[in-house]
């Protein structure tokens, strides 16, 4: 056995990792990066008030870009991963394009809207949150696109150079008294080279292809008929978002020298209890690509191959017992760094340098994000069984529950994570029940995609596995 075959057998499970991490939490590690190279060297050089004009650009930028990209990038793609699978020759790059820039116009247009609500000054500091918000946009279609080519390790590299280039640019401005929107500028350009990057690895593989046209008619049509399903991140999305807004909106909050509003005890504890679903977002995105995906193309060809339905049925069983030891692994690994991270509170607490009462808040949020996993997981499922609408409704339900209780929680008890527990605790209820009843009912689903496939109008009437 040669020397090199331990580092071979261990190097792919480890890449595939981090391109699920990457994949899954990209925009947040930004703006981790982001926030921790500005609290740490910036405000000594720009005071207090301008480095949180910064934080708050970067954050709103991120949350403008979700909501426009997640659904986006995430239909197109499926788009591109379907045709390749059967074999169609695809746009790739135009698709791409076509993502990237529709995200940045809605997400552009969101800013937009929100800097003239605010009131955003001046007019460098809106420039600089509309730069990053495409940036961001582009970014996120990118590795929804990489992702879709399986190209994992480029992946890994184009995120890890642009964000040492990021860095990079905010430390040598940081040599000349910049302003807030320097900084912003100076960090979209590690953004924006990542996704040079990207295109330019897209390009090279599938070339320029045709005008950009037919693309965006393809993405459009993919849009259209998968609205359930954009819908449904849409509105998951918003859920995720949705409690910060109302403590934003309310009395208590605060309203930055740029015009930002915020409530800066609440988000910095929401924002690192958030990082913590991070390990079942990219574990999940590991099992839908590999055990899953073997699984689903064993009971396929049984079903295209005309097998005996007992073959089918094995098969089928089989696939169900995958998926159930997966998720249980994922969550119990869950539950477990959920946890370690509740333990380990106090010293977040300090690292952070938050008070008591954020103290008691960030284990109420760690607990949140826990069963916040178990929505994420089983709403994954829905998907992968066709169930889009039950998937919107659950989504809906998040996002409802969350506004009803963040409001009624601020009026009784002010500002408290207690909102997103519980409507995360009634929806991951919900969302077990109707995760449990599918699974039975999957040798029908995967039946009805198998037939579809075999007719040629797959990609009209289910979603790609």
């Amino acid at each position: 056995m040669s020397r090199t075959d331990p580092a071979r057998s261990v190097l792919p499970p480890l890449r595939r990792a981090a391109a699920a991490t990457v994949i899954a939490a990209g925009p947040w590690l930004v703006a981790v990066a982001a926030l921790a190279l500005i609290s740490r060297t910036m405000e000594p050089l720009m005071g207090v008030a301008a480095v949180e004009d910064l934080r708050l650009g970067v954050v709103y930028a991120v949350c403008c870009a979700s909501l426009a990209a997640g659904p986006i990038g995430t239909i197109a793609a499926g788009l591109i991963r379907t045709g390749i699978d059967d074999g169609q020759a695809m746009p790739v790059t135009g698709i791409f394009l076509a993502a990237g820039l529709l995200a940045a116009l809605c997400a552009l247009g969101l800013g937009t809207a929100i800097a003239l609500l605010l009131g955003i000054h001046p007019i460098g500091n809106l420039l600089g949150l509309l730069l990053l918000t495409g940036a961001i946009c582009f970014l996120w279609t990118s590795f929804s696109v990489l992702s879709a080519l399986r190209a994992h390790r480029f992946l890994i590299g184009a995120f890890t150079l642009g964000m040492t280039v990021s860095v990079a640019c905010c430390i040598l401005a940081a040599r000349h008294a910049p302003t807030t929107p320097d900084l912003i500028w100076a960090f979209s350009a590690g953004v924006l080279l990542c996704v040079a990057l990207a295109l330019r690895h897209v390009r090279l593989r599938f070339g320029l292809g045709d005008r950009l046209a037919p693309a965006l008619g393809l993405l459009l049509g993919a849009l259209a008929r998968q609205r359930l399903l954009a819908g449904g991140i849409l509105l998951g999305v918003a859920a995720v978002w949705i409690d910060k807004w109302v403590f934003w909106a309310a009395p208590v909050g605060a309203s930055s020298q740029a015009g930002y509003r915020h409530f800066a005890d609440y988000d910095a504890v929401m924002f690192l209890a958030h990082l913590a679903v991070i390990p079942a977002v990219a574990a999940m995105h590991m099992l839908q690509e590999g055990p899953i995906r073997q699984a689903l193309r064993s009971v396929q060809r049984d079903i295209l191959g005309g097998a005996a339905r007992m073959t089918i049925r094995r098969s089928v069983d089989a696939l169900v017992a995958t998926v159930r030891q997966g998720i249980l692994a994922i969550l119990f690994v869950q539950a477990t760094l959920t946890l370690a991270f509740m333990l380990a509170a106090p010293l977040l607490t300090e690292a952070a340098q938050l008070g008591f009462n954020q103290f008691l808040m960030l284990r109420v949020g760690l607990f949140s994000t826990l069963l916040y996993s178990i929505v994420y997981v089983c709403s994954s499922i829905l998907i992968i069984c066709d169930r889009k609408a039950a998937f919107l409704q659950l989504q809906g339900g998040l996002l409802l529950l969350n506004l009803l209780f963040s409001i009624l929680f601020y009026l009784e008890m002010g500002v408290t994570a207690y909102a997103f527990l519980f409507a995360n605790l009634l929806v991951s209820a919900m969302a077990i029940i109707l995760a449990v009843d599918i699974l039975p009912q999957y040798d029908f689903v995967i039946f009805s995609r198998a037939i579809s496939r075999r007719r040629g109008w797959s990609d009209s009437r289910s979603a790609p596995p």
